[in-house]
């Protein structure tokens, strides 16, 4: 009986497992991409179900073909580099996508170190950026909004206070002792960006910060040898290119104003939980006893060794410092711009205004800024300008939560809790 058992199971088995594996089809899917002018197919598009990682590519004809559990309708995502991404809703097959050539990237006018060129004709690796997508980006300077914006370019925030430096790498770390910060060009100007403090910190300020964002034209970041060549040595890690605006020949006079206005706390739940003053004390008299050694919360009136107790646990004041430390910072921007021109005279005004705390006290950012370029055209051929940046900033910096010397943080976290935040005399 048991060996018949046996060749029982061992016949069953693998029809059980043939039964667990075959693949559930609820649809197929057949369909083509062609391009929307030529009606030619296109290869290499990614045809991807939104909500699930089921992911095809076309052939050379621009056909694919999808066997999935999905059932219809579902939505499909098309994405092909050199097309607009598209996204279809199909509920049956064969279906046949078309799409459209992307040619603005291709007739961007892109700035170099030696002109100006359409991104069609360019030989190097140069990255564009649209300012007015990251202007409104809450955050102190220009070269923190940024982050997550150029392809190639890591960009960092080093503490997250406002006004601080930003770890930036284009072309990774090309040195050990020497700077691998890439070289910023203002406007054809140089523009220092280390810091100028004097100050014992383990992270410094960004003089970056001092611009600002909204007099932005335009930045270009040059990445690679070819592209930086013009600058020399100090290309070498790579080269941000900043045009600010300038208003336009011919132009009616423009204003604008932008005005906005926040705030920025921490979670509750996300707040480091501290003991109160009652259960610090209860845990160090815990320690004392393991160690054999007086309690030193106890009774005022018993004195051991000459030193007289400190009070009971229950009679010892809270003090809660990460409360005092957080706080809900407010975040204000107000920037106003004149600009305009004749037919041989253009110009821009712009002022502004930010003042950003961070959520720690007593750290904060406040910058003033105004901004004038004014070009006047002598003939066809000779032209002259200025460009004027007059910026005040202010910053209240801090250790936040980094280094050897003491920090905001474990000041808040390490100090016992029933000590008192300030001294007598209120320092």
């Amino acid at each position: 009986v048991l060996f018949s058992s046996c060749l029982v199971m061992l016949f069953t088995l693998p029809l059980y497992s043939n039964a667990q594996t075959t693949p559930l089809i609820n649809s197929t899917l057949n369909g083509q991409i062609i391009d929307s002018l030529t009606k030619q197919g296109i290869p290499g598009v990614t045809v991807k179900i939104i909500g699930t990682t089921h992911s095809v590519q076309t052939n050379s004809d621009g056909r694919f073909d999808f066997v999935t559990g999905q059932k219809f309708p579902y939505t499909l995502e098309i994405l092909h580099v050199a097309y607009e991404k598209k996204k279809v809703v199909v509920d049956g097959s064969p279906i046949v996508i078309r799409l459209k050539e992307i040619t603005a990237q291709l007739n961007d006018v892109v700035i170099v170190g030696y002109g100006t060129q359409q991104r069609k004709d360019l030989i190097g690796s140069v990255s564009k950026i649209d300012p007015s997508g990251t202007k409104n980006i809450p955050e102190a300077g220009f070269d923190s909004q940024l982050q997550g914006k150029a392809a190639g370019v890591q960009i960092n925030s080093n503490t997250g206070v406002p006004g601080s430096d930003i770890f930036i790498r284009v072309r990774g770390a090309t040195s050990i002792n020497a700077t691998n910060d890439p070289l910023y060009i203002i406007d054809g100007v140089w523009v220092n960006n280390s810091s100028l403090q004097n100050i014992a910190q383990e992270r410094g300020t960004s003089p970056l910060a001092d611009i600002n964002p909204s007099d932005i034209e335009s930045i270009e970041i040059l990445k690679d040898a070819t592209a930086t060549a013009i600058y020399g040595s100090r290309g070498a890690n790579g080269v941000v290119l900043v045009t600010t605006k300038r208003g336009n020949y011919g132009q009616k006079t423009k204003i604008d104003f932008n005005a906005s206005e926040g705030l920025g706390w921490s979670p509750k739940d996300r707040v480091w939980k501290t003991t109160t003053g009652e259960q610090h004390a209860t845990l160090v008299n815990e320690y004392s006893r393991n160690m054999n050694k007086p309690e030193p919360f106890r009774a005022a009136s018993e004195i051991v060794n000459g030193v007289a107790g400190r009070g009971l646990p229950s009679a010892q004041p809270t003090y809660d410092r990460m409360s005092y430390l957080n706080r809900t910072a407010s975040l204000r921007n107000y920037d106003l711009s004149i600009q305009g021109g004749s037919d041989k005279t253009r110009f821009y005004i712009g002022g502004g205004y930010t003042d950003q705390e961070s959520i720690w006290k007593p750290m904060s950012f406040d910058r003033a800024s105004l901004k004038l370029n004014l070009d006047h055209k002598l003939n066809s051929k000779i032209s002259v300008g200025t460009s004027n940046t007059i910026a005040r900033s202010h910053r209240d910096q801090a250790r936040p939560a980094n280094g050897a010397n003491g920090t905001l943080l474990q000041a808040s976290l390490n100090i016992p809790t029933y000590l008192p935040i300030f001294d007598a005399n209120g320092t």
